[in-house]
C-alpha cells in the first residue's frame, strides 16, 4: 500500500536502516520477498556497514539468507569494522547458518580491523559445535588479533574450558603469548 502511494522503497532510519534490513533482521521472509520484487537495494549498508545479509545472520535466519544469496548478495561483505556476515553467526553461534555460509564459499578466516577471526568469535562466546565446524574447514587455529591474541587466549578468558580442550586438540599453542606477554 505504502509503496503504491509513492513511499520510497530504499528510505533510511537515522541510522541508515531500510524497510528490506529490518525485514532481513526479523526473518520475515515474505516481506523480503516483496521487498526484492520490488527493486530493494539487496547490498544497501546502513551508517555502520551492516549489509541485509549481516542482519539476517546475526539471528540466524536461513530461509532469508539462502534468497539474499541466491539473488546476488555479496557472502563476503564487509561493515565499517571490516565483519563479514560470517563474523555475525559466529557471534550467535547459528551453526547451521555456518554450515550453509561454508558451503557457499564464505571466506573463513577474515578478520575484522582488530585482527579478529570468526574462529576468535565462536570460541569466545562458547561455541562449540561452531568452532568444531571452523576447525574441520581448517580455520586458523593460532591466528592472532591485533594485540596478538589467539582462538585459545578468548576461550580461556570466558572459562570455555570444551572449547579450550578443542584448539589444544587441534594444535593451538598453549604458549603463544600476546602484546602484553601474556598466555592463554
Amino acid at each position: 500500500f505504502l509503496l503504491e502511494k509513492g513511499a520510497n522503497i530504499d528510505d533510511k532510519d537515522k541510522d541508515g536502516y531500510t524497510p528490506f534490513h529490518l525485514a532481513c533482521f526479523n526473518g520475515h521472509l515474505e516481506v523480503v520477498k516483496f521487498l526484492l520484487e520490488k527493486g530493494a537495494n539487496i547490498d544497501a549498508g546502513t551508517k555502520d556497514g551492516y549489509t541485509s545479509l549481516h542482519d539476517a545472520c546475526s539471528n540466524g535466519h536461513l530461509e532469508v539468507i539462502k534468497l539474499l544469496l541466491e539473488k546476488g548478495a555479496n557472502i563476503d561483505a564487509v561493515d565499517e569494522c571490516r565483519h563479514t556476515p560470517l563474523h555475525f553467526v559466529c557471534i550467535t553461534g547459528h551453526l547451521e547458518v555456518v554450515k550453509f555460509l561454508l558451503e557457499n564459499k564464505a571466506k573463513i578466516d577474515t578478520v575484522n580491523e582488530d585482527g579478529v577471526t570468526p574462529l576468535h568469535y565462536a570460541c569466545q562466546n562458547g561455541h562449540l559445535e561452531v568452532a568444531e565446524l571452523l576447525l574441520k574447514k581448517r580455520a586458523g587455529v593460532n591466528a592472532k588479533t591485533e594485540d596478538g591474541c589467539t582462538p585459545l587466549h578468548f576461550a580461556c578468558q570466558r572459562g570455555h574450558l570444551e572449547i579450550a580442550k578443542l584448539l589444544l586438540k587441534n594444535r593451538a599453542n598453549m604458549r603463544a603469548k600476546n602484546l602484553l606477554g601474556i598466555t592463554p
